[in-house]
């Protein structure tokens, strides 16, 4: 028995539209107030994530002209963006919780917004390492690979956070699920070249330390984009005809 069985109105829904059924049908009672506004709040919270990605990026930037005081303000931008995207994640736990959406549509939402916010933990993270690198600098061949890895990241987040801007096309999600796959293999492919030239060209092992852990951290943000993207196919495949 599936979730249509106990909603009888999914049943015509299903039947009128087949494969071109929208997300806000496949999730119980998303017409309601609360459900409206909690997604306003999923879709504000992964725009206010892809702010931070973006701060992160010209934190980058600012390391790589050695302009000290613009890395510094910039991370501390990151920082307090990524603390902005905690209290509206907590506004989403609070909705949910009070009764927005039916227990179970509830959880799988729910981790889809976690794993969105974990995606600026990832660049608050990333952001950091940079201060310990402001006088040790980065090789240019280096940064020229962290630069491409970083750029897959935030596509990686524009795509999905766009894919949620019209949750009623279920057809474009998956195409966007996709796309996110794609730029996440890529990132782990840069990832390889990255630690393959650093640990065979720098000797210094802070320098190396810290490249090597900004790298993991600049990757995660595509990897957590795809932990989302799998949290949002989830929703897509627990709720279908």
């Amino acid at each position: 028995m599936d979730l249509y069985s106990y909603f009888p109105i999914h049943n015509v829904l299903r039947n009128q539209w087949g494969e071109k059924m929208k997300l806000f049908n496949l999730i119980p009672a998303l017409a309601g107030e609360r459900e409206k506004e909690t997604i306003r709040l999923i879709q504000e919270h992964a725009d206010m994530t892809y702010q931070v990605v973006c701060e992160f990026k010209d934190a980058f930037n600012a390391l790589e002209r050695k302009d000290t005081e613009t890395l510094k303000e910039k991370v501390d931008r990151v920082c307090s963006l990524e603390s902005r995207a905690d209290d509206l994640k907590r506004k989403i736990e609070e909705n949910m919780y009070s009764g927005a959406f039916l227990p179970g549509s509830r959880r799988i939402i729910l981790n889809f917004a976690e794993r969105v916010d974990d995606i600026a933990d990832a660049a608050q993270d990333a952001a950091r390492i940079l201060i310990f690198l402001e006088k040790r600098g980065i090789p240019k061949d280096l940064s020229n690979l962290l630069e491409l890895e970083l750029q897959d990241g935030l596509e990686t987040i524009d795509i999905l956070r766009k894919s949620i801007t019209d949750l009623r096309d279920v057809d474009e999600i998956r195409l966007a699920i996709e796309r996110i796959r794609e730029k996440e293999h890529e990132s782990d492919e840069i990832a390889n070249k990255i630690y393959s030239t650093l640990y065979g060209n720098v000797k210094d092992p802070i320098a190396i330390l810290l490249i090597s852990k900004l790298t993991t951290y600049i990757g995660a943000i595509s990897d957590k984009a795809e932990d989302a993207a799998d949290a949002l196919s989830l929703i897509i495949l627990l709720n279908r005809a």
